[in-house]
């Protein structure tokens, strides 16, 4: 009997030191359960606190130099206020130096979701509009907040680390603040259907060229493209300044501005007729122009790089400047058209109804070097009326020969022997080919000085209903918006003399890509 108590004493005595031992550990595992759980609340209070701060400041940001003054005072207030009566502690702050401004979501020195070459840049460092025009997005920061830890500290970890940050904003639209009158005043999804079926969206007709200064009404008579605001929107008030060409000119030079997105029925946008000499100077960039007279110094190849193809395709493809009077061409060749002056539009006095010289229907007789350069950019498209705005089948160089009405005569091989058909071996076999898309080298490609980018000559326009146009005072009037249409430029535009400024339809952007503000990181 007392050999077996023995034994029991003995087994309760190892019992006892190894209930001790994991009594250590698991008091260990529950201290630095309860470490983590401290620093995870402390993140997620930080976390809170950055988002309602990105996002508070993001909303104040108009692509102006005030507008980043007055985010990043609201950013600093709202991320202040948030924390003021959480753990964290009023001490706790941040500051100018923990906020950041870009034009994307995702900056590319912060890894694992970056966007390469999306450079954020120091809020402190934007103090004038040029700088803070394709600034759209707020990055906050916080500093780190360490502590010291109670029971990881067994553990080899003596503190703890933890920080928020978060990047809010939007996307500025890819619409240059220019204006042009509505051929076809109708809604965006108009189609006029001709003897030849050619798709027509508000009056415009893919591949031809068109003289934008022969659009616009000034009373009776054409004038000048609108020159838009591009950061006020009707019903809002906006700032006179803001419809400046000096304040404008920064997002002519890169292509954006902020004014519409989604859906543009019932859109309206302030603007006021004229296009100065340096508003045309600015959009020659495109053609690696920088400086005067076809240039501005107001872009920079930065933010306003060049095309990829610099080429001007125009009446006389033998004059590469194209900005002296035409000459005598052959009328049978591809670039023999003469200046763009077929479509026009001009507003009656009374009662204010808008008049168009559209095209006639088809006639073989028709001189087709009304239609300025065609296809330059894509081929005149034939309307499907059961597909929605803006699709349909392309017209390829040999069923434009017979059908299109800007045949030269009856008979005549307009395309077959003059349309570069050439493809360049990295586009997808069968597809339609044009001289800009799918020329890399040759007589129709001019790669610019500085590195260029694609569709940079692409500007995406708002077509404005001219005949409702409202208001006046120091904001502009008031412009409805039909829609926005993507426009080629086919050649560098001309700030002298009767200025021009030529450019290709290639269809409407439907829809325009959104811009609301959103929490992104």
């Amino acid at each position: 009997m007392r050999k077996n108590f023995g034994m029991r004493s003995r087994q309760r005595g190892a019992v006892a030191v190894i209930l001790g031992i994991t009594a250590i550990v698991l008091f260990a595992f529950m201290g630095i359960g309860v470490d983590l759980a401290y620093t995870y609340s402390r993140k997620t209070e930080l976390q809170n606190a950055a988002d309602a701060a990105a996002l508070s400041g993001a909303k104040k940001l108009n692509l102006t130099a005030a507008g980043v003054t007055l985010a990043i005072a609201d950013a600093i207030a709202t991320f202040n206020q948030n924390h003021t009566n959480n753990f964290v502690g009023s001490t706790f702050v941040i500051t100018v130096a923990n906020l950041r401004l870009g034009s994307c979501p995702n900056p590319d020195d912060v890894l694992p979701l970056r966007i390469p070459n999306c450079t954020f840049v120091a809020a402190s460092s934007v103090t004038t509009d040029a700088a803070a025009g394709n600034k759209s997005f707020l990055e906050v920061k916080t500093p780190t907040q360490t502590r010291n830890t109670f029971f990881m500290l067994v553990a080899g970890s003596p503190t703890t680390s933890t920080l928020g940050y978060a990047v809010a904003g939007r996307f500025v639209t890819d619409v240059t603040p220019i204006g042009i009158c509505g051929i076809d005043p109708g809604p965006p999804a108009t189609k006029k259907y001709t003897g030849t079926n050619e798709l027509v969206e508000l009056g415009y007709r893919r591949g031809v060229a068109y003289d934008l200064f022969a659009l616009n009404p000034l009373g009776p008579n054409p004038s000048d493209p609108w020159l838009v605001n591009p950061v006020d929107v009707p019903p809002a008030a906006c700032q006179p300044s803001h419809s400046s060409a000096n304040f404008t000119l920064p997002f002519v030079c890169q292509g954006t501005s902020g004014v519409v997105s989604g859906a543009t029925a019932g859109v309206s946008v302030y603007g006021n007729t004229g296009l100065s000499n340096s508003v045309l100077q600015a959009v020659n960039s495109r053609f690696d122009m920088y400086s005067a007279p076809y240039g501005s110094n107001k872009c920079d190849v930065t933010t306003a790089p060049p095309d990829w193809n610099i080429k001007q395709y125009c009446w006389n493809p033998l004059n590469a400047e194209c900005h002296t009077p035409p000459t005598a061409v052959s009328g049978t060749t591809w670039m023999a058209g003469g200046q763009p002056t077929q479509q026009s539009v001009s507003i009656n006095a009374s009662p204010k109804t808008p008049q168009y010289a559209l095209p006639p229907a088809a006639n073989p007789n028709l001189q087709f070097n009304k239609y300025g350069t065609l296809w330059s950019y894509g081929p005149a498209y034939n309307a499907d009326a059961a597909a929605p705005p803006g699709a349909g089948t392309a017209f390829t160089p040999a069923t434009a020969n017979s059908t299109l009405m800007y045949n030269t005569a009856a008979g005549t091989t307009f395309f077959k022997n003059s349309y570069p058909t050439t493809v360049d071996p990295g586009f997808p076999p069968g597809t339609q080919p044009s001289p800009y898309n799918h020329q890399a080298s040759g007589q129709w490609f001019q790669a610019p000085g500085n590195p260029g980018t694609r569709n940079r000559r692409v500007l995406n326009l708002l077509i404005i209903n001219c005949a409702a146009v409202s208001g006046s005072g120091g904001c502009g009037k008031n412009l409805p918006v039909l829609g926005v249409g993507k426009f080629f430029m086919q050649k560098m535009a001309d700030p002298t003399g009767s200025k021009k400024l030529e450019v290709e339809f290639a269809g409407l952007v439907e829809p325009v890509p959104t811009s609301e503000i959103k929490l992104y990181r």
